[in-house]
């Protein structure tokens, strides 16, 4: 099994199956399947390579995005203290949180990625 090189092979404590991991840097986790059992692909990834998030799985997360463990996984537009109220960069968040922008996630990631924020119908 493949995992992303994000360090998580350090966090396994047991391992009874005596399963092998390798990891791998994340764009590379697509193109490994055909030498390995198993990889852990994102979304992102995943779409790009052609494959289909919602129906190619062996497993799948499902998203609670009231859960604060899954939040480190959201994308944020984030601006130094003193610009917060910059009024440039709020109308980049309003024209983010826009329907448009919801139907793009969901066109361009198959419903495999989330928004993270309400919109009004924009």
């Amino acid at each position: 099994m493949v995992f992303p090189d994000n360090g998580l092979i350090k966090d396994i404590a047991e391992n009874y199956k005596e399963i092998k991991f390798v990891e791998l840097a994340g764009a590379q986790l697509p193109r490994s399947l055909e030498d390995v059992d198993a990889a852990i692909i994102n979304c992102g990834y995943a779409v790009d390579y052609g494959l289909d998030p919602i129906n190619d799985p062996i497993y799948r997360d499902e998203i609670d995005l009231s859960n604060p463990e899954q939040q480190p996984f959201f994308n944020i537009i984030a601006a130094r203290t003193e610009d917060k109220e910059n009024p440039v960069y709020l109308k980049i968040v309003d024209a983010y949180h826009t329907k448009g922008v919801v139907d793009a996630i969901n066109e361009v990631y198959s419903f495999a990625a989330l928004p993270a924020f309400d919109y009004e119908g924009k």
